[in-house]
């Protein structure tokens, strides 16, 4: 379902947050549906020149955009930013939420995505996800209703 880059330690999928988690498995089913490739490029490590600690805090992953072309980038963005604002992190510069960033490495140039969530305890996770799968469910059921 998804690759990864020899560095990354999948073990460290272990300390990442729920809210993580959750977005993780959202982005690789995404890309599954849409026949993209998912590669993970950084999760919990700590590198020099980074915005944020949210990696080192385990509220970040980081994933590769080879293969995509712009329209799937444009897409993933959108959907990811629209649907999971309320999980989402705050940017530091404008204040907004942004789920998924497609950006360039600070240290190597490289576009890559950067998946992140804001800091949340376990009930607010458990209530904000039950509202997106409320409006999943909402909006299945419209469609069977067509």
């Amino acid at each position: 379902m998804f690759s990864k880059k020899d560095e990354v330690n999948l073990e460290d999928l272990m300390g990442i947050t729920p809210a993580l988690l959750y977005l993780h498995t959202a982005f690789v089913l995404y890309c599954g549906h849409n026949d993209l490739p998912v590669t993970i490029t950084s999760i919990m490590d700590k590198v020099e020149g980074r915005v944020s600690d949210a990696h080192h805090h385990g509220r970040a992953i980081d994933y590769s955009s080879r293969g995509w072309t712009s329209d799937d980038v444009e897409g993933a963005v959108k959907h990811f930013n629209k649907k999971y604002a309320k999980l989402a992190a705050v940017s530091y510069t404008d204040n907004k939420p942004r789920a998924l960033i497609h950006h360039r490495d600070p240290n190597t140039g490289a576009l890559h995505f950067h998946l992140q969530v804001r800091w949340m305890d376990y009930p607010e996770l458990i209530k904000l996800t039950k509202v997106i799968e409320n409006y999943k469910s909402t909006k299945l059921l419209a469609c069977l209703r067509k």
